[in-house]
């Protein structure tokens, strides 16, 4: 047997097991093998983790959205425990139809509606019109472009949440996200929220890399690696919106994406951390940090947006997420990553 570790295979290895817990795992003669134990003959085999694949639409000739279960259990017969569906892709015939939006929500929650409220299900991602091809912009709309374009959005949620609605079980009142035109803050006008048979479970999700030209935009494109008192302004403007729009009504919101791109400028990150989080934390306003699993650094700051080592298990920027915490109210102590 050859034992895949984090740092490398074992390539004359053992290991032991109860039940369903790893009890041993190293060389074969270090591994202490009790006598009346089964024994099953390895040889010329690797043993691994469950495998897990974070970006897939399907397996075995089926979608995800289409057909959840039969994906599910080709991945976990060739031995990958955890997949991430991608849903909304536009793969593999074009923008999803409002018909096809229902049939996909409809087999997800069929699959999951005995599952417990902490399962909270998004409807749609940064719905928007792609390449501006209507509307004359992919990312911002206003004005009668803003409330047409929020019509079409409503009555895909609509139809959306009435499948997951009708599958019954937790899914009765499971709570469930629903955004405006592009996840985006800006971009209100004429959104209003479907008609729901439970009471107060439909919360907003938005989205908030504020400000665009210090949290995202690269630098040689127009973005600066300075945070300013102006960029205070743009935060408290943003979440001041999504307070008086939602909030202050009763309307629950989650801001599940928003971060800061490293443009090798850790002090200037660290002060938009305590603005941004005791700000929004002020307005009730839970924030999601968005990892795309890239730390950078880089000058231009094109996207750099990982914070989280998942091989390691460490923080890359300690004082910056302790920054975010603190800003809430939360004491935290986060240790120093011995490299990157």
């Amino acid at each position: 047997d050859k034992p895949i570790m984090v740092d490398g295979i074992i390539w004359d290895g053992a290991l032991t097991y109860e039940g369903d817990t790893i009890v041993q795992v190293g060389k074969r003669s270090e591994v202490d093998i009790p006598a009346d134990c089964e024994i099953i003959d390895a040889k010329g085999l690797y043993t691994a983790p469950g495998l897990i694949d974070i970006h897939n639409h399907g397996g075995d000739k089926n979608l995800f959205w289409e057909d959840p279960i039969p994906c599910c259990e080709f991945f976990l017969k060739h031995g990958q425990t955890t997949v991430l569906p991608t849903l909304y892709s536009d793969y593999p015939k074009g923008n999803l139809t409002r018909a096809e939006v229902s049939q996909l929500m409809k087999n997800v929650a069929e699959v999951f509606k005995d599952y417990d409220h902490s399962l909270v299900f998004e409807l749609l991602n940064e719905p928007r019109d792609v390449n501006g091809s209507s509307w004359g912009n992919e990312w911002w709309v206003g004005g009668e472009n803003a409330k047409a374009a929020n019509k079409i959005i409503g009555n895909y949620e609509q139809a959306a949440l009435n499948e997951i609605r009708a599958t019954g079980s937790k899914n009765a009142d499971r709570f469930i996200l629903v955004p405006a035109y592009a996840g985006s803050s800006d971009c209100i006008e004429g959104f209003s929220l479907p008609k729901d048979s439970a009471e107060s479970r439909i919360m907003i999700e938005t989205h908030g890399y504020t400000p665009y030209v210090f949290a995202m935009q690269a630098n040689p494109e127009g973005g600066t690696h300075t945070f300013t008192e102006s960029h205070k302004n743009d935060i408290n403007w943003m979440l001041t919106n999504i307070y008086n729009n939602f909030v202050s009504k009763g309307i629950g919101v989650v801001m599940d994406e928003m971060g800061v791109t490293n443009k090798n400028n850790e002090k200037d990150r660290i002060e938009w951390a305590k603005y941004y989080f005791s700000t929004a934390h002020s307005k009730g306003i839970p924030c999601l940090w968005w990892d795309n699993g890239d730390p950078g650094p880089d000058r231009k700051g094109t996207e750099k947006y990982g914070y989280y080592n998942r091989v390691k298990q460490i923080w890359y920027f300690p004082e910056l997420m302790k920054a975010a915490f603190e800003a809430t109210g939360i004491s935290v102590t986060i240790e120093e990553p011995e490299e990157l």
